[in-house]
């Protein structure tokens, strides 16, 4: 403290960059385009990479014209579905979750059941955090959607067949 150096000029010697490599100027750029929109959002697939001469992206500045999702994938919910779609992903999360935790913890399920169970638990929390950084969640183009996507149904069925299996 003494020679000036806060944690701030430290931690710019260190990483360069304190805007996750400039996430945080893309966001205060989609914020503005939110605020337009906040209920319904501009469509789903209506703003990034659209092909069309004119997109909205394109009126942005230097890296956010660049690029192609918000790196922040709740706020590229908010941005394409408004804050309506936004809470019906979450209820699909939740709803997930709610799913792969009673199933786990379910008496019924083997030993194995319970293990499968709680790797689905794990990888929807894991694609919850990483959403925060990238967008993840219903695209067409990323893994973990499908991902997500796929275990969402298995679970589903899995519940299902649980609930019908007969009691000994």
């Amino acid at each position: 403290l003494g020679l000036g150096v806060t944690v701030e000029k430290f931690a710019l010697l260190i990483f360069g960059d304190l805007t996750f490599t400039g996430r945080t100027d893309l966001w205060e750029y989609l914020w503005g385009e939110v605020a337009q929109r906040p209920l319904f959002g501009m469509g789903y697939g209506s703003f990034w990479n659209t092909g069309l001469r004119f997109s909205p992206i394109n009126l942005a500045q230097g890296w956010a014209a660049t690029a192609g999702q918000a790196h922040n994938g709740y706020l590229d919910l908010i941005l394409k579905t408004g804050y309506i779609g936004l809470t019906l992903v979450m209820l699909c999360v939740i709803r997930s979750l709610y799913l792969a935790i009673g199933l786990a913890n379910s008496p019924d399920a083997t030993g194995e059941d319970r293990a499968g169970y709680g790797l689905a638990v794990a990888l929807f929390v894991a694609i919850a955090l990483l959403n925060f950084m990238e967008s993840s969640y219903f695209r067409p183009n990323h893994y973990l959607s499908v991902l997500f996507i796929l275990i969402y149904f298995m679970l589903e069925v899995w519940s299902q067949r649980l609930e019908e299996a007969p009691a000994d």
